[in-house]
């Protein structure tokens, strides 16, 4: 298929204006250019003492409320092997009495486990949001002592790709660890 002259000259200019664009982009950025960083929170969260401490907690409250509920369901298997033993030689009120009691404790159990989910996320969600109180600050301080224009969050931001020299988070750790008391590291640490 032809391409008409007036098509093919517009697309000549646009190529020329893309080029000239790109070709001054670069001369600015030799000259200037914005200084940018990249941190991993997962891994701020996993490696830092502070993310170790919340991650330690969050791990035993998930830890205790799982024997909670353990023991609600070994009660509840119980109870179904009374009623299943029972089947010929309990009176029929007695087995309904019991069938009733483990309808109740099923929807007890039911209960308790979304309350145990849900405290998990509230808990979870806080000890995120003092991570990201305590780590902030950080981050600041070190984007204006570095002198950077941008840090962005390694996989919240869109990023598609990013090379390792840009990569803070090393730094962050280090420099967050230094910057909290020692009651708030992880046992082990100094």
């Amino acid at each position: 298929m032809a391409v008409p002259g007036s098509v093919r000259a517009a697309a000549v200019a646009v190529a020329m204006f893309t080029s000239s664009f790109t070709l001054a982009a670069s001369a600015q950025q030799g000259a200037g250019s914005p200084k940018i960083a990249i941190i991993d929170v997962e891994r701020i969260v996993t490696e830092s003492a502070t993310g170790k401490a919340a991650l330690a907690k969050l791990e035993a409250y998930g830890k205790e409320q799982e024997g909670r509920l353990q023991a609600k369901k070994d009660e509840i298997e119980a109870l179904r092997k009374k009623i299943s033993d029972g089947q010929l030689s309990l009176a029929e009120d007695k087995l309904n009495d019991m069938r009733k009691d483990l309808e109740n404790k099923g929807i007890e159990l039911r209960r308790a486990t979304d309350d145990a989910q849900r405290e998990f996320n509230t808990r979870q969600q806080t000890a995120l949001g003092d991570i990201e109180r305590k780590v902030m600050p950080v981050i600041k301080k070190m984007g204006e002592e570095g002198g950077y224009s941008m840090i962005f969050r390694k996989f919240d931001s869109g990023l598609v790709f990013a090379t390792d020299e840009i990569d803070i988070t090393q730094q962050v750790i280090q420099r967050l660890d230094a910057s909290q008391p020692a009651e708030n590291k992880p046992p082990g640490k100094p």
